[in-house]
């Protein structure tokens, strides 16, 4: 999916029409209209013959799925946590599940919470919530040396011991086998702005890191870009890894 300004999903939707421009007939004798969107290219609907006002969606605009972003909560001496999704998240699967889009628990100086009784090594989510674009900045690496390249990026992006492991014990596996991959990580603005968390009480540092890892054709660029630095981990600390996946 994604990539092609000719794939389109269709929807019914309801919009009226002086949100949109009359552009054309077809053959049937459904109107086709369009809205130009934020990004420059038109949004095309069709009202057919039987009154239905059908939305045509680019696949390459469709929200990325984010895959299982993994919660680490750690506090010493253990204290009370709330961390609540944003309402933009379309949350898919949680572990343990949400209680009004959030976990309410106690976080533990390993990192795992006790939630409802019981103590969960971290916590898990997937979801999507608007489109954004791939990262701009990125480099390729064979498939077998993802695990190896992943090992000496993950600590620089401020990722330790078993988030390390249980990252590369998630992900590797489903790229070691392609012939060349695509690297990138959004930066922490982004992913703030399409995910947001709200965690109380605030805590003294927060690391999340996102993955995109794509397959691709061929060898492209195979410099590492320079990588943002991660805040300094102390006191109260919340841990947050998960992969983009269009």
């Amino acid at each position: 999916c994604g990539g092609s300004l000719i794939t389109f999903q269709d929807v019914v939707v309801d919009v009226s029409d002086a949100d949109i421009e009359r552009v054309g007939t077809l053959s049937d004798g459904s109107v086709v209209r369009a809205r130009r969107g934020d990004d420059g290219y038109p949004t095309v609907y069709i009202d057919d013959p039987w009154g239905r006002r059908t939305g045509l969606l680019r696949h390459d605009r469709q929200p990325p799925a984010m895959c299982e972003p993994i919660v680490y909560v750690y506090a010493d001496p253990p204290a009370p946590v709330r961390i609540t999704l944003g309402d933009e998240i379309e949350v898919w699967h949680a572990d343990p599940p949400l209680t009004e889009h959030a976990w309410t628990g106690l976080a533990l100086r390993d990192g795992s919470v006790i939630v409802d009784g019981a103590r969960r090594r971290s916590l898990f989510w997937d979801g999507r919530s608007v489109w954004y674009p791939s990262p701009a900045q990125g480099w390729v690496v064979r498939g077998t040396e993802v695990e190896g390249e992943l090992r000496e990026v993950l600590p620089e992006l401020g990722l330790r011991g078993r988030e390390i492991d249980e990252f590369l014990e998630a992900w590797v596996p489903d790229l070691v086998g392609e012939p060349w991959v695509r690297l990138a990580f959004h930066d922490r603005a982004t992913i703030d702005a399409v995910a947001p968390l709200h965690v109380e009480p605030p805590q003294d540092a927060i690391v999340r890191v996102y993955l995109e890892a794509t397959p691709v054709d061929g060898p492209g660029s195979r410099e590492r870009p320079p990588l943002p630095e991660p805040p300094l981990r102390r006191g109260r600390v919340l841990v947050e890894w998960g992969g983009v996946i269009r």
